[in-house]
């Protein structure tokens, strides 16, 4: 679990790269998008062309996401989240289960991975499986060259996701594996607008409770919230944009009363004070009052 921990840290470097690789991603499919909406391409031929061209990238490029990953544009309905309702969701989705099962469907017994970066089994031999739960936070990171893991991990991210919808995957994918598992939990500003403290926690919680219950061995760390302008506001950021912004809230006291029970929630795992992604794009200035109590007062980086 550890070296799971200090890989995902350093994953914090990639957050600047992320939109890079994604357009990327875009470019790739648009051209078959242009021909399917100017009627050169049947919507059944551009199916089959993402399908027939999986195989090809896969000898190419590990860096480009293939149909078989998940749900890679909102054009269509998420296949992984088809059995959880019966209203069709719109949403980018990748799945490393989901992607194993469709491999394995086909008769592949090894995959050339997109988060090891190597050429390897599909029935991974080590004691334990090591299992990221993101949303847009991560999504994406793992394309990212200098990404490589250690050991395999599986990624399951989806733009938009909430805590609920994320634990939801995880009763749907992997409540039958066996083998004992280090989840790692990176999500929770699509809740913050919608929800107030106490049910965010209670989603917290429930998600904990639920891995728990898949297995006792199993583990859970979520990293603290972070704190971007869209929902947080410093004081040292000056006014707030209430002026130009009519509609808009400052969470910052309630996302820093989640990050502090988070800390609590992830004591009994021995991770309080590893992780958490709540700085990132902000600069912190430590500060000594008179009475020699040491305070830091953050803002945020608009320059960056």
């Amino acid at each position: 679990m550890q070296k799971l921990i200090l890989h995902l840290m350093d994953l914090r470097i990639i957050l600047k790269t992320i939109s890079m690789y994604y357009m990327r991603y875009l470019i790739s499919k648009v051209i078959l998008l242009n021909l399917m909406h100017d009627g050169s391409l049947s919507e059944d031929s551009y199916k089959d062309n993402i399908m027939n061209t999986t195989e090809e990238i896969a000898q190419k490029s590990i860096q480009q996401l293939r149909r078989e990953y998940g749900a890679p544009t909102k054009n269509f309905p998420c296949r992984e989240c088809e059995p959880l309702t019966t209203v069709p969701i719109y949403h980018r989705h990748h799945s490393s289960k989901f992607f194993h099962d469709a491999m394995m469907k086909k008769g592949n017994d090894a995959i050339d991975c997109p988060t090891c970066k190597v050429y390897h089994p599909l029935r991974n031999d080590e004691d334990r499986l090591s299992v990221i739960f993101s949303s847009s936070c991560l999504h994406n990171a793992f394309l990212n060259e200098s990404v490589k893991t250690p050991f395999h991990v599986n990624i399951e991210t989806i733009c938009g996701g909430t805590i609920d919808l994320l634990r939801c995957n995880f009763a749907y994918l992997y409540w039958f594996k066996k083998k004992p598992m280090d989840i790692i939990v990176v999500t929770g500003n699509n809740d913050v607008s919608n929800l107030d403290f106490d049910e965010i926690i209670k989603n917290i919680v429930l998600f904990k409770k639920n891995i728990l219950e898949q297995n006792q061995e199993n583990t859970f760390t979520i990293v603290r919230f972070m704190r971007p302008p869209k929902l947080a506001w410093f004081p040292c950021n000056g006014p707030e944009p209430t002026p130009h912004y009519r509609q808009y809230v400052n969470h910052l006291e309630k996302i820093n009363d989640v990050n502090s029970m988070i800390d609590i929630i992830n004591k009994p795992n021995g991770h309080v004070g590893t992780l958490g992604f709540q700085n990132e794009g902000t600069r912190g200035h430590s500060k000594t009052d008179a009475e020699g109590k040491r305070s830091t007062k953050y803002k945020h980086m608009f320059n960056q």
